[in-house]
């Protein structure tokens, strides 16, 4: 089993062979049945970079042959027994660039152009998320000019992740973003949990956010104040010297510089996810890419699927919008950089009607069971409450109070001419007696 590959991505293509297999679409050439699964794989909601992720090595941007020769193999020996023609032929059919390799934008190119209603549903739809085929060509480019210049940089320190949602396109939006020091750069990392599908990284220049250090300042010491509250409401034990000193009016250090410098620290990433994340903005009827609307006003030019494999990443793709109180210039890094390796996101398994059902199941199986519990909890509750009365009850039996047992004494005495213990001896002196006689 090829490891990187993603256990949903798997289990679809794996499904959508049986289905092509079952409905007797994999026949013909090699070309022809790999088209029939691409296309079963798209009519169960497979993306063609989620594909990708099937064929290329984990984390790879592109593939070699052997690569591609060992997923399909692997993926059924009985349809795809390439030889060394046929391999070559198939590449062919991807490999546009001629460098023996297959890339994303190709892969994508290979999906767009395949004759089936769901691949070509895929590129209208594609090709309508952006201003016409000439702002799609003029992405392209540009797409592939900054993949040629493009320097490797790692990601950096995760400085926050979170989910948003968009309500205006009604997308939810899983974003992280990562700090480079070293270049200083942030990269913002987000994916479409809806469609599950990846974006490029967006590079901000951290120089240039406009988040100076009085500003830090200020929130720190709003932070430590707080903290300083919260230690006076519940002090330790060592500190009520301290913050007896403090009320008096001597001036003590509240927290000290270590936790100065990490609260620090922490601030200055806070402010600045919460400045970029206002402003990361998705692709919609208000809000438009920058550079989309101008290139459409260019002279019209040939869409092949390659243009609309390369430039729908970046029509589809988050970006960055100024808002009207910022000042001039953009945050946008312009060095040409690339991720080495890309954030992977963990997998985005959304629940069928199945797991639903499941889910519905499993919850009225638990409501059941704990009902029970209480019925149970509350039979032993009311036991518990008549033992502990008729406890009550004996032991009130069994211990009658010393005023009772004297006015019973009393009572018992005075019948017989006296208290009762003095007619008892008596008694016994007469009965001693007459016993003697007899």
């Amino acid at each position: 089993m090829r490891m990187g590959v993603t256990d949903s991505v798997r289990a679809v293509v794996m499904t959508a062979l049986n289905t092509a297999e079952g409905e007797g679409q994999l026949k013909g050439t090699p070309l022809e049945k790999l088209q029939a699964l691409l296309t079963a794989a798209k009519e169960r909601g497979m993306s063609a970079e989620r594909l990708f992720e099937f064929f290329a090595p984990a984390g790879s941007a592109t593939m070699t042959a052997d690569d591609f020769e060992r997923a399909l193999r692997e993926l059924s020996p009985q349809h795809f027994p390439l030889s060394a023609a046929e391999l070559d032929e198939l590449m062919a059919h991807f490999d546009a660039n001629r460098n023996g390799r297959i890339e994303l934008s190709e892969f994508m190119e290979f999906c767009m152009a395949i004759p089936s209603l769901a691949w070509k549903a895929e590129r209208a739809r594609r090709m309508s998320a952006v201003d016409g085929p000439e702002a799609l060509t003029e992405a392209a480019r540009n797409s592939e000019r900054r993949r040629s210049t493009c320097k490797a940089v790692d990601l950096g320190e995760k400085i926050h992740d979170r989910k948003m949602f968009f309500w205006r396109s009604q997308q939810n939006l899983d974003v992280v973003l990562h700090e480079n020091i070293g270049e200083g750069v942030v990269i913002i990392s987000t994916r479409s949990f809806d469609r599950d599908l990846t974006f490029p990284p967006i590079f901000v220049e951290a120089s240039r956010i406009p988040i100076a250090r009085a500003q830090i300042n200020k929130a720190v010491d709003d932070k430590e104040l707080s903290v300083v509250d919260k230690r006076q409401a519940f002090p330790p034990q060592s500190h009520h010297a301290q913050i007896a000193k403090r009320q008096e009016g001597s001036r003590q250090e509240p927290i000290s510089t270590q936790e100065r410098a990490e609260l620090y620290e922490a601030t200055r990433k806070e402010l600045i996810s919460e400045y970029l994340l206002n402003r990361l903005k998705v692709p919609d009827d208000a809000n438009k890419p920058p550079g989309l609307s101008a290139a459409a006003k260019s002279p019209k030019r040939s869409t092949s699927p390659k243009s609309v494999a390369a430039a729908a990443m970046a029509a589809e793709a988050p970006f960055l919008q100024r808002l009207s109180t910022d000042g001039a210039g953009s945050v946008l890094c312009t060095r040409g950089l690339m991720v080495s390796k890309p954030y992977r996101f963990p997998t985005a398994r959304r629940g069928s009607v199945d797991d639903f059902r499941r889910a519905s199941l499993e919850l009225q199986r638990l409501v059941g069971e704990t009902s029970g519990l209480i019925d149970v909890a509350e039979a032993k509750a009311e036991e518990a409450g008549r033992t502990v009365t008729r406890a009550r009850r004996l032991s009130t039996d069994m211990k009658l109070p010393s005023s009772h047992s004297n006015a019973w004494n009393d009572d018992y005495g005075a019948d017989n001419g006296g208290s009762g213990s003095e007619s008892d001896e008596a008694s016994y002196e007469d009965e001693g007696k007459d016993a003697k006689q007899g």
